[in-house]
């Protein structure tokens, strides 16, 4: 009871220094890392096997990593930042972390973040499809000398950045350009959507959605937050300006898919209430509704598979995209998906 007591009586005291500029106590910092260590292992058991990888998944962690990750954490060749020195606990280098945890555990870190460390939970936390690719990266980057790891990360031939903390258009349509590519440039990234060609509308809308977050994404929310509705406009301008770059054809897709793609692309299940994507998904119809053709299989599936699970029904048009989506099968996001990913842009129909 005295001990309980006293302890109280030092706490209610504030004598115990918080300041960021002071160390904990030896015994707090053990204990702290103790009750760390031990959360990680016991919740990530609920963790699942990790996917298969997805073909650019590692290199899209990168370029995340780079944009969200880096400045606390440090990247291969690059110090670390003052910001990372004065922290405290300091976040520590996922180059050498790295070993210490399985895929699994490394997923429900940067999935759920870390209390009172600084290290935050990810921003769409339904979004486990886009944690995996962060996972996908951290595997490899102990790997990694620093030219390559620019490269992985698409800044061999510009600058280091943090978001869009940049002031002219042509440093913002840089860091677009690391996944998205160019415009006017096919994506790096073939899990990551072609923007050359939109329409200005809807790109803009999408920038809309990503920033107020009705459309959940740990990657877009934070850089669309970033952006004034100017620049928005602006970005949304240069890739809708841009003519889309035909993509290379798919090969070693089996006809049937393809087959079944097109007669849902083009037709509809109209015994299961689907309609055809092309009917709105083309060219200029509606410029608010996004341009499919030639957009990747993986992008279309997971796309699908988000509305089908209500992860997008904030947006404008989710709640009418959810009702088409849960009428598709499996079998029928597949082939859909391969259907238009074999597609160059702006065919018409």
């Amino acid at each position: 009871m005295l001990a309980l007591t006293a302890g109280a009586l030092f706490v209610l005291s504030g004598l115990y220094n918080v300041s960021a500029s002071r160390e904990h106590l030896d015994v707090t910092t053990w204990l702290l890392d103790l009750v760390r260590r031990q959360s990680i292992r016991t919740y990530s058991l609920d963790v699942g096997q990790p996917p298969p990888e997805a073909p650019d998944a590692a290199r899209l962690g990168a370029v995340h990593y780079e944009l969200g990750c880096a400045a606390c954490h440090g990247a291969p060749g690059r110090p670390p930042s003052a910001l990372q020195a004065a922290m405290l606990p300091s976040p520590p280098s996922f180059a050498e972390s790295v070993f210490r945890w399985s895929p699994r555990q490394l997923y429900w870190i940067v999935r759920n973040g870390q209390k009172y460390t600084g290290m935050p939970a990810w921003i769409a936390p339904g979004r486990a499809d886009e944690v995996w690719p962060v996972v996908a990266f951290l595997g490899r980057m102990r790997d990694l000398d620093a030219h390559a790891y620019k490269e992985l990360a698409g800044i061999a031939r510009g600058r280091p950045a943090f978001g869009l903390g940049f002031g002219t258009l042509r440093e913002r349509l840089e860091v677009c350009a690391r996944c998205h590519g160019a415009p006017g440039a096919a994506s790096p990234i073939g899990i990551v959507p072609q923007l050359s060609g939109q329409s200005r509308a809807y790109l803009e809308r999408a920038l809309h959605d990503y920033a107020d977050g009705r459309r959940p994404s740990g990657y877009m929310q934070l850089i669309a937050a970033m952006l004034d509705d100017e620049e928005m406009r602006a970005l949304a301008a240069a890739y809708a300006e841009a003519a889309a770059p035909p993509r290379a054809q798919v090969q070693d897709i089996p006809a049937e898919l393809l087959q079944r793609g097109e007669v849902i692309a083009r037709e509809g299940l109209p015994a299961k209430g689907v309609p055809a994507c092309l009917n709105c998904h083309v060219d200029a119809r509606n410029p608010a509704f996004p341009r499919i053709l030639g957009l990747s299989s993986p992008y279309v599936e997971q796309q699908l598979r988000l509305f089908r699970g209500g992860k997008r029904n904030a947006t404008t048009f989710g709640p009418i995209m959810q009702a088409v989506a849960l009428r598709l099968e499996d079998g029928d996001i597949a082939a859909v998906g391969a259907y238009l990913g074999s597609l160059a842009p702006r065919i018409a129909p």
